[in-house]
């Protein structure tokens, strides 16, 4: 399988080539893909990068390198000034994050396990309806977070999964219990397909009426 990362001359390129050539093998990609290619140019981090199948045996994913990156979250308040009139020098340039193999390899074997899933004919992405698609690649992304850590591959843990769960189908409504055993359900699901997910994004509370989300916070 002929693996690129992009860009080519980024300082840890070979470091996450090397990451993505054992994940994409733990899920059986090396025998079914012949082309492989990480293009990490994106302006900025985003929870769910994208991937295609460009060609038969072709996937390109596309996202950001601080993926691979170590997170740094808390630098920032520190070195704001606490009232307006408490100027100070602005602060020096921070030095870049180190390299995070474990983060980088909790990304590639979720997208991976993804392209598996589609690979074997069990999630059809296209097929999924419109006004689920967001509800569906989020329960989607439970099974596949689920099925990872029972795996002891690198996934997200159950606790950060209902995080986010929560995050985005709270915003459309109040969360019963059904929704959490819902959540649970697909959670511990171990051989998801199209149907299924389907049916569950649809009990799911209905994202198309949140109000509109207020970024100024962001």
């Amino acid at each position: 399988m002929l693996l690129r990362v992009e860009p080519d001359d980024w300082e840890h390129a070979a470091a996450v080539a090397e990451l993505a050539r054992g994940a994409a093998s733990r899920h059986g990609l090396t025998d079914r893909l012949h082309e492989l290619a990480l293009v990490l140019d994106d302006l900025a981090p985003d929870e769910r990068p994208w991937w295609r199948l460009a060609a038969p045996g072709v996937l390109e994913i596309y996202g950001h390198p601080g993926h691979f990156l170590a997170e740094r979250g808390a630098e920032l308040a520190g070195s704001l000034p606490s009232l307006p009139w408490d100027l100070r020098e602005p602060p020096a340039p921070a030095d870049p994050p180190p390299f995070a193999p474990a983060r980088g390899e909790r990304f590639l074997h979720h997208h991976f396990l993804a392209v598996a899933d589609v690979l074997a004919g069990r999630i059809v992405p296209s097929a999924v309806p419109a006004g689920l698609a967001e509800a569906f690649q989020e329960a989607w992304d439970v099974t596949i977070d689920g099925r990872l850590r029972r795996g002891f591959l690198p996934g997200l843990p159950v606790a950060e999964r209902r995080r986010r769960f929560a995050r985005l189908f709270g915003a459309a409504g109040v969360l019963l219990p059904l929704h959490w055993e819902l959540f649970h359900e697909l959670w511990d699901w171990d051989d998801p397909d199209q149907e299924g997910l389907v049916g569950r994004a649809g009990r799911l509370p209905p994202l198309d009426h949140r109000p509109p989300l207020d970024r100024r916070g962001a």
